[in-house]
């Protein structure tokens, strides 16, 4: 029985991160996870109840997701797997991340990060490190968030950790769009996009959020270069998984790109509503955007071209907005336009 849950298991990992099927990995998981539960093994059902759990976060199922890696936890703790209890830590981060608990975040990602130092669990170090980036960018504190991005791409590299390898230069690519460094940032997504990462050692909730990061640079790069039409089939897959997992983080980022694409199509108010928008959400998540070039321009012609008395009405509008639907309007608009 062993023989057949541990081959489950890589069924599940290969629908999970390579066909990027979580419904197909969660059926093989679920059956794995019942195989451990009947023999007493308790290391390999935490490492799988964890895996269980991530693949229901990309279906937006958060109460499913918390439910499995608690458990996957609590069995970590029992029998002191400790390098487990910190990627465990890690998933219960991103979880919260992913609801816009950005302190609870950090703080599961800093008690992880103890255990990695305590156990010299460099991988771990090191995903820990460009998680602390990204979050420190986001809220505002870009120069050192590229230092810990760069202290974890170091690391990742040492020890031939493609996933997050190439993480890191998706998220350096999105931090030289934001000060309007094209001819760096063009170089870090073509390392990201030729790093073939491994399925059974992957980054977070795997490639479907790397893909993300890859498809959120991308068209940063496009809409500052002057191709909005890129920019907007390249935003489709960012813009459908923060649907689907109902991201709080990564529909702000989208809504603030998808503003900025709208105004160049002409349509000024709409523009500003989705701006502001996006400019009213959780201040951790936004203060990059105070040093994002071409969002301070476009936001400046759109006062400029509607007038003080028009832009500051359609301002009052979009705070207003519900950001799911908002966004959804979105997806479905850019959708239809590449059709």
């Amino acid at each position: 029985m062993l023989e057949a849950a541990f081959c489950l298991h890589t069924l599940g990992t290969i629908a999970h991160y390579v066909d990027q099927n979580p419904s197909q990995a969660i059926e093989h998981y679920e059956e794995c996870v019942a195989i451990y539960r009947h023999l007493g093994e308790k290391y390999y059902l935490a490492q799988t109840l964890s895996k269980l759990g991530e693949a229901y976060q990309l279906l937006g199922q958060t109460e499913l997701t918390l439910k499995y890696v608690n458990e996957a936890y609590q069995l970590q703790g029992e029998i002191g797997d400790r390098m487990g209890e910190s990627e465990t830590l890690r998933a219960l981060g991103m979880t919260s991340f992913q609801t816009g608990d950005y302190d609870v975040s950090l703080n599961f990602s800093e008690k992880a990060f103890v255990i990695q130092l305590e156990t010299n669990y460099i991988v771990g170090q090191a995903t820990h490190n460009l998680f602390k980036g990204f979050m420190i960018f986001m809220a505002g504190e870009i120069a050192q968030g590229r230092e810990w991005v760069e202290k974890g791409l170091a690391q990742a590299l040492d020890v031939v950790d493609y996933s997050t390898q190439a993480w890191c230069y998706a998220l350096l690519a999105w931090f030289d769009c934001t000060i309007g460094d094209y001819e760096s940032a063009e170089k870090n997504l073509q390392k990201a996009e030729t790093i073939e990462t491994d399925p059974f050692r992957q980054t977070g909730a795997g490639n479907p959020f790397l893909r993300l990061h890859i498809n959120f640079a991308r068209p940063l790069y496009a809409a500052g270069n002057g191709n909005n039409e890129s920019a907007k089939r390249y935003l489709l897959q960012p813009l459908n998984l923060a649907l689907i997992t109902s991201s709080q983080p990564y529909m702000t980022i989208c809504s603030a790109l998808a503003a900025i694409l709208i105004a160049h199509n002409g349509h000024l108010e709409p523009a500003t509503e989705l701006l502001s928008l996006a400019q009213n959400q959780d201040r951790l998540a936004i203060g990059w955007e105070d040093y994002w070039e071409l969002l301070n321009q476009v936001q400046a012609e759109l006062k400029a071209n509607l007038g003080p008395a028009s832009f500051e009405a359609a301002w009052e509008r979009g705070k207003a907005l519900d950001l799911k639907t908002a966004v959804e309007g979105v997806l479905q608009e850019f959708a239809a336009s590449g059709e």
